[in-house]
């Protein structure tokens, strides 16, 4: 995809999507959820972990405040303008603090304005490590072959 075939720029998206990541690097919250939809959704590692922004400025706003709430750096990020042309969807990878991880997320047009509307983190396991990583996990969550 090129910027002209899609009308936007994907320096563009880059900036916003960076501008997000380090809001929680330096622990701003304003950024961070100002860049967010107001009905967005935020996937962690953990399978419990399920918010919409508000319940996520309430349950990690002690994570930001001017404190480093995580960082994370992406590379190797990919676009795909959706046949609406009001959202496109990303996946990026991440150095972490739990190593690699992949992420997907999706932005969305509001008011002309391109806002984080979903995101989708987990851990990425090579799969040299996988059975090593498997005999962690309690059996219960293992799908028997």
């Amino acid at each position: 995809m090129t910027d002209s075939e899609q009308n936007y720029s994907t320096s563009e998206m880059d900036k916003l999507i960076d501008q997000w990541h380090q809001a929680a690097a330096v622990g701003d919250s304003a950024t961070f959820f100002g860049l967010m939809t107001k009905d967005a959704i935020y996937l962690g590692t953990d399978e419990k972990e399920r918010w919409d922004r508000t319940s996520m400025g309430r349950d990690l706003g002690k994570y930001f405040n001017g404190k480093k709430a995580w960082n994370f750096i992406p590379y190797n990020r990919k676009y795909i303008v959706l046949e609406d042309k009001k959202s496109i969807l990303f996946d990026e990878c991440l150095r972490t603090w739990m190593g690699p991880c992949k992420a997907t997320g999706k932005l969305t047009k509001v008011k002309g304005r391109w806002l984080i509307s979903y995101y989708n983190l987990s851990v990425a396991v090579s799969n040299d490590v996988i059975k090593q990583y498997l005999s962690l996990l309690p059996s219960d969550n293992i799908l028997k072959d």
